[in-house]
């Protein structure tokens, strides 16, 4: 049942439900095309590109080097990063100016490497300083894709590994190929576990709200021992037929993804033949289309929501067209970076960038920098950079955004990996 939205309030929603616990997805927003699962909202104009934010990537050069490096996140409180590979190994680095220090090093166990599997994803606990909990995301075979809890302990590196306990397992059995796994991970401003899992190839099961493929699942993780709870006012818990984890499906590879300030989910979601989708959560329990469209919806588009920006696969999109330094291919992958926050400690970008959603397509190499209004209108879409191979973006404790590139081919072996410090140009 679709039920009028709230005015005023910190919860658009368009199921009628109960009053949600949690605030964690917000506003009503969409670029292109009016939303016909949520009223109707009227297409706002496509905004053009100023070319005010162009950043240049610095090199930082990480002692030891790593190849394939998947995700990097910084420790709590301190100037240190977790670096991600592929493979299973994280690296413990301090950054040191243009150096990153090789602090030590530790490997995740079971961890799944083909094709599109690996360690993918890393999320501290929001009581990292008092509980040392930190949280990865990797396949465990070409079938299912897992989130452990660790406790970390760099004094003893071992101790990681061995501490490991299985909080979610989902997947396919026999499914037909080790795509569309696990993305990106994170705790949202209520101390909840959100995550993104993709189709497994299986295109219906991001249509199903019953299962746990196509999703944004946010729960509650055990602290001691294996497994979880759904998360507090997630809209199927109670309902018959409904998954109690499930906040968000109809995704089809959803790899990248972050909150913003307002804690509206963005959610890069790969796409197959046509387009590369940027999804913005804005109510309970939305449909976001993957296995019944691809892009804008143009036909049977009852309850589904558009992306807020896409791209197709020519070389003379619009964001190909701003990208003076655009890899001439019709690969395509979308990513969703991090949100430059207004509370840093020292503002790197002259004002810039405050609010604004990091973009890209992995591939093309290009960077976008969105910015959307308190109640979703999009106010900003400007070419903001270039980077090919762009894995993972963080908010440094200096106020710099920190970057990481798989470093090439997907192939083994492995490429190594690189890092990046993000600085405003005068170009």
């Amino acid at each position: 049942m679709i039920a009028p939205r709230e005015a005023g309030g910190r919860w658009y929603r368009c199921l009628a439900m109960a009053e949600p616990a949690a605030s964690w997805v917000l506003a009503s927003l969409v670029l292109a095309a009016a939303s016909p699962g949520c009223g109707g909202d009227p297409a706002p104009p496509d905004p053009s590109s100023t070319g005010r934010l162009p950043l240049a990537l610095v090199p930082i050069t990480l002692e030891g080097g790593l190849p394939a490096i998947t995700e990097i996140a910084f420790i709590p409180g301190t100037a240190e990063l977790l670096v991600l590979s592929k493979s299973h190994t994280v690296v413990h680095v301090r950054l040191d100016g243009d150096r990153a220090v090789r602090l030590g090093e530790f490997e995740v166990p079971n961890v799944e490497q083909t094709s599109d599997c690996g360690l993918l994803s890393v999320a501290f606990d929001p009581a990292f300083a008092t509980n040392r909990l930190v949280y990865f995301a990797a396949c465990d075979s070409v079938d299912y894709s897992r989130i452990t809890r660790h406790e970390f302990d760099p004094a003893a590196y071992g101790k990681i590994a061995s501490s490991a306990a299985t909080i979610l397992r989902v997947g396919k059995d026999g499914a037909a190929h080790a795509w569309h796994n696990i993305g990106s991970i994170g705790f949202d401003r209520d101390g909840y576990l959100w995550a993104l899992f993709g189709d497994k190839t299986d295109a219906p099961a991001a249509q199903d709200p019953a299962g746990q493929l196509g999703a944004v699942l946010r729960i509650a993780p055990n602290l001691v021992g294996d497994g979880y709870t759904p998360a507090p006012g997630n809209p199927f818990v109670g309902m018959a037929g409904r998954n109690p984890d499930v906040v968000a499906y109809g995704l089809r590879s959803p790899w990248r993804g972050a909150l913003d300030h307002a804690g509206r989910l963005w959610i890069g979601d790969v796409g197959d033949s046509s387009f590369e989708e940027i999804n913005v959560t804005r109510f309970l329990g939305e449909n976001f289309g993957a296995g019944r469209a691809e892009g804008p919806c143009t036909q049977d588009c009852a309850q589904l929501t558009d992306p807020v920006a896409w791209w197709d696969r020519s070389n003379d999109s619009r964001y190909a067209r701003e990208d003076s330094q655009v890899v001439p291919t019709t690969r395509r992958v979308v990513w969703v970076g991090a949100e430059y926050p207004r509370d840093v400690p020292v503002d790197r970008y002259a004002g810039l960038l405050f609010d604004h959603m990091l973009v890209g397509d992995f591939a093309a190499g290009w960077i976008r920098a969105i910015q959307l209004d308190e109640q979703g209108a999009v106010v900003s879409d400007e070419a903001a950079g270039h980077l090919v191979g762009a894995t993972a973006w963080a908010v440094g404790p200096d106020g710099y955004l920190y970057a990481s590139s798989y470093g090439g081919s997907l192939a083994w072996p492995y490429p190594q990996g690189a890092l990046y410090r993000a600085v405003l140009t005068d170009d």
